[in-house]
Protein backbone atom coordinates (compact mmCIF):
# COMPACT_ATOMS: atom_id res chain seq x y z
CA UNK A 1 0.00 0.00 0.00
CA UNK A 2 2.72 2.75 0.53
CA UNK A 3 4.01 1.96 -2.69
CA UNK A 4 0.48 2.48 -4.51
CA UNK A 5 0.59 5.65 -2.01
CA UNK A 6 3.65 7.10 -4.06
CA UNK A 7 1.97 6.29 -7.08
CA UNK A 8 3.73 2.86 -7.81
CA UNK A 9 1.36 -0.35 -9.13
CA UNK A 10 4.71 -2.47 -8.79
CA UNK A 11 3.62 -5.90 -7.23
CA UNK A 12 -0.44 -5.51 -7.58
CA UNK A 13 -0.14 -6.79 -11.68
CA UNK A 14 -2.19 -9.84 -10.35
CA UNK A 15 -4.18 -8.58 -7.72
CA UNK A 16 -8.24 -8.73 -8.61
CA UNK A 17 -9.77 -5.82 -6.24
CA UNK A 18 -13.44 -7.22 -7.40
CA UNK A 19 -12.44 -10.73 -5.89
CA UNK A 20 -12.83 -8.54 -2.36
CA UNK A 21 -15.23 -7.34 -0.29
CA UNK A 22 -12.12 -5.23 1.53
CA UNK A 23 -8.42 -4.77 1.18
CA UNK A 24 -6.51 -3.16 3.94
CA UNK A 25 -3.03 -1.64 3.64
CA UNK A 26 -0.95 -0.26 5.56
CA UNK A 27 1.19 3.67 4.42
CA UNK A 28 4.56 4.17 5.97
CA UNK A 29 5.06 8.07 4.61
CA UNK A 30 7.40 9.83 6.44
CA UNK A 31 8.04 7.35 8.94
CA UNK A 32 4.27 7.66 9.99
CA UNK A 33 2.37 4.88 9.51
CA UNK A 34 -1.59 5.62 8.29
CA UNK A 35 -4.27 3.09 6.95
CA UNK A 36 -6.01 2.74 3.47
CA UNK A 37 -9.46 0.67 3.51
CA UNK A 38 -10.60 0.02 0.15
CA UNK A 39 -14.32 -1.32 -0.61
CA UNK A 40 -13.59 -2.25 -4.09
CA UNK A 41 -17.51 -2.91 -4.87
CA UNK A 42 -18.77 -0.31 -2.57
CA UNK A 43 -16.42 2.24 -5.09
CA UNK A 44 -15.30 3.78 -2.00
CA UNK A 45 -12.11 3.66 0.42
CA UNK A 46 -11.27 5.07 4.13
CA UNK A 47 -7.96 6.92 4.94
CA UNK A 48 -7.38 6.53 8.77
CA UNK A 49 -4.42 8.85 10.50
CA UNK A 50 -3.99 7.78 14.01
CA UNK A 51 -3.14 11.72 14.71
CA UNK A 52 -6.18 12.50 12.55
CA UNK A 53 -7.03 13.00 8.40
CA UNK A 54 -6.60 16.35 7.15
CA UNK A 55 -8.57 16.66 3.64
CA UNK A 56 -5.08 16.66 1.92
CA UNK A 57 -4.72 13.34 2.94
CA UNK A 58 -8.33 12.28 2.19
CA UNK A 59 -8.24 13.49 -1.06
CA UNK A 60 -4.56 12.27 -2.03
CA UNK A 61 -6.49 8.73 -1.14
CA UNK A 62 -8.95 9.26 -3.19
CA UNK A 63 -6.53 10.38 -6.09
CA UNK A 64 -4.80 6.96 -5.46
CA UNK A 65 -6.96 4.55 -4.76
CA UNK A 66 -9.28 5.57 -7.92
CA UNK A 67 -5.92 5.35 -10.17
CA UNK A 68 -5.45 1.80 -9.00
CA UNK A 69 -8.90 1.12 -9.71
CA UNK A 70 -8.26 2.55 -13.15
CA UNK A 71 -5.13 0.68 -13.53
CA UNK A 72 -7.13 -2.18 -12.92
CA UNK A 73 -9.31 -1.35 -15.62
CA UNK A 74 -12.43 -1.13 -13.94
CA UNK A 75 -15.27 1.27 -13.75
CA UNK A 76 -14.66 4.00 -10.96
CA UNK A 77 -16.92 6.81 -11.58
CA UNK A 78 -18.65 8.32 -8.18
CA UNK A 79 -15.24 7.03 -5.80
CA UNK A 80 -15.36 8.22 -2.86
CA UNK A 81 -12.86 8.29 0.10
CA UNK A 82 -13.85 9.25 3.56
CA UNK A 83 -12.91 9.13 7.18
CA UNK A 84 -14.41 7.17 10.36
CA UNK A 85 -14.55 8.02 14.08
CA UNK A 86 -11.56 6.48 16.18
CA UNK A 87 -9.10 6.86 18.81
CA UNK A 88 -6.63 9.35 18.56
CA UNK A 89 -3.07 8.70 18.92
CA UNK A 90 -0.91 10.69 21.91
CA UNK A 91 2.41 9.99 21.80
CA UNK A 92 4.57 10.16 18.95
CA UNK A 93 5.84 6.50 18.61
CA UNK A 94 2.85 4.28 18.65
CA UNK A 95 1.19 5.01 15.01
CA UNK A 96 2.29 1.39 14.00
CA UNK A 97 0.31 -0.87 16.82
CA UNK A 98 -2.47 2.29 16.38
CA UNK A 99 -3.15 0.82 12.39
CA UNK A 100 -2.38 -2.04 13.39
CA UNK A 101 -5.59 -1.99 16.19
CA UNK A 102 -8.05 -0.31 13.42
CA UNK A 103 -7.34 -3.08 10.91
CA UNK A 104 -8.03 -6.02 13.14
CA UNK A 105 -11.12 -3.58 14.49
CA UNK A 106 -12.24 -3.08 10.61
CA UNK A 107 -12.38 -6.69 9.99
CA UNK A 108 -14.06 -7.66 13.22
CA UNK A 109 -16.26 -4.98 12.63
CA UNK A 110 -15.38 -3.37 15.79
CA UNK A 111 -15.78 0.33 16.82
CA UNK A 112 -12.34 1.94 16.50
CA UNK A 113 -12.37 3.26 19.66
CA UNK A 114 -10.24 2.16 22.30
CA UNK A 115 -7.77 3.15 25.48
CA UNK A 116 -5.31 5.51 24.78
CA UNK A 117 -3.23 5.85 27.61
CA UNK A 118 0.42 4.81 27.80
CA UNK A 119 -0.59 1.58 29.67
CA UNK A 120 -3.27 0.53 27.34
CA UNK A 121 -0.85 1.12 24.39
CA UNK A 122 1.72 -1.42 26.29
CA UNK A 123 -1.05 -4.10 26.37
CA UNK A 124 -1.78 -3.19 22.87
CA UNK A 125 2.11 -3.72 21.74
CA UNK A 126 2.63 -6.83 23.99
CA UNK A 127 -0.73 -8.24 22.30
CA UNK A 128 0.61 -7.70 18.73
CA UNK A 129 3.85 -9.14 19.75
CA UNK A 130 2.35 -12.04 21.00
CA UNK A 131 -0.04 -12.60 18.28
CA UNK A 132 2.73 -12.66 15.61
CA UNK A 133 4.55 -14.50 17.54
CA UNK A 134 1.73 -17.25 17.96
CA UNK A 135 0.23 -17.22 14.36
CA UNK A 136 3.64 -17.25 12.44
CA UNK A 137 5.35 -20.68 12.03
CA UNK A 138 6.87 -22.73 14.41
CA UNK A 139 9.83 -20.77 16.41
CA UNK A 140 9.46 -22.88 19.44
CA UNK A 141 12.96 -23.96 18.84
CA UNK A 142 14.19 -20.19 18.53
CA UNK A 143 15.60 -17.87 21.25
CA UNK A 144 13.96 -14.54 21.31
CA UNK A 145 16.52 -12.42 21.68
CA UNK A 146 18.79 -13.73 18.72
CA UNK A 147 16.39 -15.95 16.43
CA UNK A 148 18.66 -18.73 16.58
CA UNK A 149 18.30 -22.56 18.15
CA UNK A 150 20.65 -24.18 20.71
CA UNK A 151 23.99 -23.17 20.57
CA UNK A 152 25.93 -26.05 21.80
CA UNK A 153 25.90 -29.13 20.11
CA UNK A 154 23.89 -32.17 21.26
CA UNK A 155 21.84 -29.75 23.73
CA UNK A 156 18.49 -28.53 23.61
CA UNK A 157 16.47 -26.03 25.40
CA UNK A 158 15.03 -28.39 28.44
CA UNK A 159 18.61 -28.63 30.17
CA UNK A 160 18.08 -24.90 31.84
CA UNK A 161 21.62 -24.14 31.95
CA UNK A 162 21.30 -23.03 28.13
CA UNK A 163 17.66 -21.77 27.56
CA UNK A 164 15.57 -19.59 29.89
CA UNK A 165 11.42 -19.35 30.15
CA UNK A 166 9.41 -16.23 30.67
CA UNK A 167 7.14 -16.88 33.45
CA UNK A 168 4.97 -14.46 31.84
CA UNK A 169 4.71 -14.86 27.93
CA UNK A 170 6.06 -18.98 28.42
CA UNK A 171 8.51 -17.63 25.63
CA UNK A 172 12.17 -19.28 25.89
CA UNK A 173 14.90 -17.09 25.53
CA UNK A 174 18.87 -18.59 25.45
CA UNK A 175 20.33 -17.48 29.26
CA UNK A 176 23.31 -15.89 27.75
CA UNK A 177 20.96 -13.49 25.54
CA UNK A 178 18.86 -12.07 28.59
CA UNK A 179 21.90 -11.39 30.34
CA UNK A 180 22.47 -14.62 32.09
CA UNK A 181 19.18 -13.61 34.83
CA UNK A 182 19.27 -16.28 38.13
CA UNK A 183 17.75 -19.11 37.35
CA UNK A 184 16.31 -20.04 41.09
CA UNK A 185 13.96 -16.53 40.35
CA UNK A 186 10.61 -16.10 38.16
CA UNK A 187 12.44 -14.46 34.59
CA UNK A 188 10.45 -12.04 32.81
CA UNK A 189 11.28 -11.21 29.22
CA UNK A 190 12.45 -7.99 27.95
CA UNK A 191 8.58 -7.41 26.31
CA UNK A 192 6.84 -8.38 29.61
CA UNK A 193 8.89 -6.07 31.87
CA UNK A 194 8.18 -3.06 29.64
Amino acid sequence: MTAMWKGSFRGLNKLDPMAYDVLIGLVCDNRHWTLVVIYPKEKRSIYIDPFGETPAHITKCKDMTRAFMRHKCLHISRWTCGQISHSCQQDSTSCGAFVFKFAELIITGGKLDFHTDEAAIIQLRREIACRLVTDSENVSDLCRTCGNECQSPGRNKDEHDDWIQCSICSLWFHWICVGRPPLEHDFSCPACTL
